[in-house]
């Protein structure tokens, strides 16, 4: 039986960063982050959905696990932003949003994150556990405009 990963030549990751912006960033300068985004993406067989709200920045990403982490590599060293802070990193047999190169969200879809709670219960090594909680809301979120 052929499973997602060996579709796609290897193992599949899934990571979740979490970055503040340098600057504002503009509708342009968002739809040309997209354009770039999606090219690569779509070559490399990676998918994902970006969050951008307040200045900061969610993003979930999928896709064969070296070419993800070369890819994550690439985003820290983006001086378009900071602060960026790994979430969560977990192997996946099947990619959440295989319609998605890259989806961009916001709070004009109904989805809000609290970026204080999401970066407090990371480094609270007490309450790891509600970082997933935190996590898996938001990816329910995602998945339901994703089905609309």
């Amino acid at each position: 039986m052929e499973t997602e990963s060996s579709l796609t030549g290897g193992n599949l990751l899934r990571i979740v960063y979490l970055s503040q912006a340098r600057k504002e960033i503009s509708e342009d300068d968002l739809r040309e982050v997209l354009k770039t985004a999606r090219a690569f993406n779509s070559e490399h067989g990676i998918t994902g959905v970006l969050f951008y709200s307040f200045g900061y920045f969610l993003q979930v990403l999928e896709g064969p696990e070296e070419t993800l982490l070369r890819l994550y590599l690439k985003i820290s060293e983006d001086k378009r932003h900071s602060h960026i802070t790994l979430l969560h990193a977990v192997p996946v047999i099947f990619p959440m949003f295989r319609k998605w190169a890259m989806a961009c969200l916001g709070e004009k879809d109904g989805i809000s994150i609290n970026y204080e709670d999401l970066l407090r219960s990371r480094f609270d090594f007490a309450d790891h556990g509600t970082t997933k909680v935190l996590l898996d809301r938001f990816l329910a979120r995602v998945r339901a405009v994703d089905a609309n």
